[in-house]
């Protein structure tokens, strides 16, 4: 499956019928009053690669997303559109190196 010319990891296709779900689920008004919107996975993937392109570049972490000494943290996750990006630009920029795991609550 593609967004937009790029092929979806699974992560990224998980979060994209979640975000679809919830917009079936609740009413468009409450959506606007609230603030609910989602990240289409192609923008959601370009903002990744770009904040591993400035770990990499302005900041020295050779790992970029990837680099140990980082951690990923989205406090507004939602369905999870930015953390499927980031573990998908991780693994294509260090497939050796990286290792992820995503821990999920519900409230």
């Amino acid at each position: 499956m593609t967004d937009r010319g790029i092929e979806l990891t699974a992560a990224e296709r998980a979060a994209e019928l979640a975000a679809a779900q919830r917009d079936a689920e609740l009413a468009p008004g409450h959506r606007r009053r609230e603030g609910i919107v989602h990240t289409a996975p192609a923008l959601a993937r370009s903002v990744a690669r770009l904040a591993d392109e400035a770990l990499r570049d302005a900041l020295g972490l050779a790992g970029g997303l990837a680099d140990p000494a980082l951690a990923i943290v989205d406090p507004a996750c939602g369905p999870g559109a930015f953390l499927a990006a980031v573990l998908a630009v991780a693994a294509v920029a260090s497939p050796l190196t990286c290792s992820a795991s995503i821990a999920t609550s519900a409230p």
